[in-house]
C-alpha cells in the first residue's frame, strides 16, 4: 500500500503542476495581450500626433507663402511708385531745360556731368557782350538823322470841332457825350447829340 500511495501522490503532483503551468501560461498570454493593446494605443496616439504635426506644417507653409506673396506685391508697388517718381522728375527736368537731351558717355564721372550741366546752363559771355552792342549801333545810326519834331498833341474826342462832330457816327458821339458827363445821351438821335455836344 505504501507503493500505491506514492504513485497516487505523484499523479496528484503532476496534475497540480499541469494546472499551475496552465495558469501561468494563461497569465502570460493575458499579459502579452495587454502589452499589445497598450502598444497599439500608443501607436495610434503617435499617428494622430504626426497627422496634427503635418497639418500644422501645411498651415505654416501656406501662411509663409501668403506672406511672401504679400511682401512681393508690396515690393512691386514700391518699385512702380519709384519708377513713376523718376519719370516725373525726368519730365520736369526736360521741361525746365535742366536735363540734357544728349546722353553722357559711359565713362563720365558724376562730377564731370555736373560741371557740363552747369556750363550748359550758364549764360554765354559772347552773347552777354553782344547784347549791349545792338543799342550802340542803333544809336550810331540815329546820330546823323535830324531830331524829330515833337508831335502835336492829339485832339481828344471831346475837343472835336462842330464839323468833326457831324462826321462822326452815333456810337462815337455817344462815347464823347459819356466823356463829358452828359445825361440822357443814349436816347438822343444824331442831330440832337451834335447840338448837345456843341453847347
Amino acid at each position: 500500500m505504501t507503493g500505491g500511495a506514492t504513485m497516487a501522490r505523484k499523479k496528484a503532483d503532476k496534475k497540480s503542476d499541469k494546472k499551475s503551468g496552465a495558469k501561468a501560461k494563461a497569465a502570460s498570454t493575458s499579459s502579452s495581450t495587454d502589452a499589445a493593446a497598450q502598444a497599439d494605443t500608443a501607436a495610434r496616439s503617435a499617428q494622430k500626433a504626426a497627422a496634427k504635426a503635418v497639418e500644422a506644417a501645411k498651415a505654416a507653409v501656406a501662411e509663409a507663402a501668403r506672406l511672401a506673396k504679400q511682401a512681393d506685391k508690396a515690393a512691386r508697388a514700391k518699385v512702380r511708385d519709384l519708377e513713376r517718381s523718376l519719370d516725373k522728375l525726368r519730365k520736369r527736368g526736360t521741361a525746365d531745360g535742366s536735363t540734357s537731351t544728349r546722353a553722357e558717355p559711359a565713362d563720365t564721372t558724376p562730377e564731370e556731368a555736373t560741371a557740363a550741366a552747369r556750363a550748359a546752363a550758364a549764360p554765354q559771355p559772347a552773347a552777354a557782350e553782344s547784347a549791349p552792342a545792338a543799342p550802340k549801333k542803333a544809336a550810331a545810326a540815329k546820330k546823323p538823322a535830324a531830331p524829330k519834331q515833337p508831335a502835336a498833341p492829339k485832339r481828344s474826342a471831346s475837343a472835336a470841332s462842330a464839323d468833326d462832330l457831324a462826321k462822326k457816327t452815333v456810337a462815337e458821339l455817344r462815347a464823347i457825350a459819356k466823356e463829358r458827363g452828359l445825361t440822357g445821351y443814349s436816347r438822343m438821335p444824331k442831330a440832337q447829340l451834335v447840338e448837345a455836344l456843341r453847347g
